[in-house]
């Protein structure tokens, strides 16, 4: 979690890889039963889990589509150089935020002593 942390992926799905597996086979499959006998789990965990998330078949099957060629065609892409543009910026943002706040700390902390001096003396 400290690297998801690291590039400024604060929310981060827990398990975001297994649910999406699962959102995609539930909108191709149109059977929940085979979901649950794919993924390894209840229809009652199944049914908690995904029956929010309605996923057009259009959608679901264009994900299982996706390939090694297709991921580093995608890389190569002017989008995905935005995506890590924006995140090296929001990670050099958040470095900037937290030195910031310590040099405040630091600020505060000699200020207050500072004045526990003065009023010893």
């Amino acid at each position: 979690m400290r690297f998801v942390r690291l590039i400024g992926l604060e929310d981060w799905i827990r398990d975001g890889l297994r649910k999406t597996a699962g959102t995609h086979l539930r909108a191709v499959y149109k059977n929940d039963y085979e979901v649950v006998r794919d993924m390894g789990n209840s229809v009652r965990t199944m049914i908690k889990a995904y029956a929010e998330l309605l996923t057009p078949e259009a959608v679901s099957l264009e994900h299982w589509m996706i390939t090694p060629g297709k991921v580093k065609e995608y890389r190569r892409s002017k989008a995905w150089k935005k995506v890590l543009r924006d995140a090296a910026e929001k990670v050099a943002a958040k470095i900037e935020a937290e030195a910031k706040a310590k040099k405040a700390t630091a600020s505060e902390a000699t200020l207050k002593q500072k004045a526990s001096e003065t009023a010893k003396a």
